[in-house]
């Protein structure tokens, strides 16, 4: 995918987003830890460095574009918003400016602000135009780079040829559960799977679900009763609920809607299958989304919940260095 800046999920095509998951998956071959593979010849020259300027807290999304970065032979600078000149009341442009004069090539920027990224690619486009801007989360609107780790965590789990993966997603059927009106990964992810040909649906609590003309989610089912949208379900997405966003959660909401091992046996399509996939883009708040006992992988009723099994959510965070590190690449 050769997109100067990265800043939503809707700007890649199905062949784009298949021939970078190989780019992905060949990365991962060479080294499991992406290191050696796709870096820079440093005899040439330095490279430009990877700015990562996180208005917004991160652990996942953070520490993986920082690890990619140091893989792949890029210097990194990490800005530190809590100790910055943003509390002296720098703004974000200035900030960016910053960044690009002291050597950033690409600037990973998280915000909460809606909007903003596009303004400050434009900003970059005017003055440094060399410089690359990828959004790692903003808003309630847009968090690709999390989107692309999901739907190449679920393009793993498929063998076959090319067309035979494009075709297997066009079969799959994903359910998100929770609160998809205010997250930005319900808004990528559906997305990025809508493009490559699967069936998503959502369900939560009827305030929690989006508009019905919201362009992201037309054709998606909704459901307001979770044990009424597992059946045929080939993969769950559970989200943490949005506190920050105004959203609160009760005892009477855990009884609806938590992802619990009983309920994840309805998915079978068989008594021998295994059942549907389980991710969640994380942090977990487990107890409130999902059980913990698919923490622990503890049985329930003679059925062994074991966390690499089915429950994918290490692999999302393993595979986030790998994307990661083909983006901060440009391949």
């Amino acid at each position: 995918m050769n997109h100067h800046h990265v800043l939503s999920a809707n700007q890649f095509t199905a062949p784009e987003l298949l021939a970078f998951f190989q780019t992905t998956k060949a990365l991962l071959e060479k080294s499991p830890q992406g290191h050696s593979a796709l870096t820079h010849n440093l005899t040439e020259k330095p490279p430009l460095a990877v700015a990562a300027a996180f208005y917004e807290n991160s652990t996942r999304t953070r520490m993986s574009f920082i690890q990619a970065a140091q893989q792949a032979g890029f210097p990194v600078l990490d800005l530190n918003v809590a100790t910055s000149s943003v509390q002296k009341g720098e703004t974000v442009l200035d900030t960016m400016e910053t960044l690009a004069a002291l050597g950033a090539g690409t600037i990973v920027l998280r915000h909460s602000q809606d909007g903003l990224h596009g303004e400050v690619a434009r900003y970059l486009d005017a003055e440094w135009p060399h410089v690359r801007l990828i959004n790692a989360g903003e808003g309630t609107t847009h968090h690709p780079t999390q989107a692309l780790a999901d739907a190449y965590t679920l393009w793993t789990l498929q063998g076959g040829s090319y067309k035979e993966k494009l075709a297997t997603f066009k079969e799959m059927r994903i359910l998100i559960v929770g609160d998809s009106r205010k997250s930005r990964v319900a808004r990528s992810t559906t997305t990025v799977f809508k493009t490559l040909g699967a069936t998503v649906s959502l369900c939560g609590p009827v305030e929690w679900l989006p508009n019905l003309e919201d362009p992201v989610f037309v054709g998606c089912q909704r459901h307001t009763v979770l044990n009424d949208a597992l059946s045929g379900v080939d993969a769950i997405m559970t989200l943490r609920v949005q506190t920050e966003r105004g959203s609160g959660v009760t005892d009477a909401w855990i009884a609806a809607y938590q992802l619990t091992p009983e309920r994840l046996q309805k998915t079978k399509k068989t008594p021998e299958s295994l059942p549907a996939w389980v991710l969640h883009p994380g942090p977990v708040n487990w107890g409130v989304e999902l059980h913990p006992q698919f923490r622990f992988g503890q049985s329930h009723k003679g059925q062994v919940v074991n966390p690499t099994q089915t429950v994918l959510i290490r692999q999302q965070v393993a595979h986030g260095v790998a994307v990661r590190q083909v983006l901060l690449q440009g391949v």
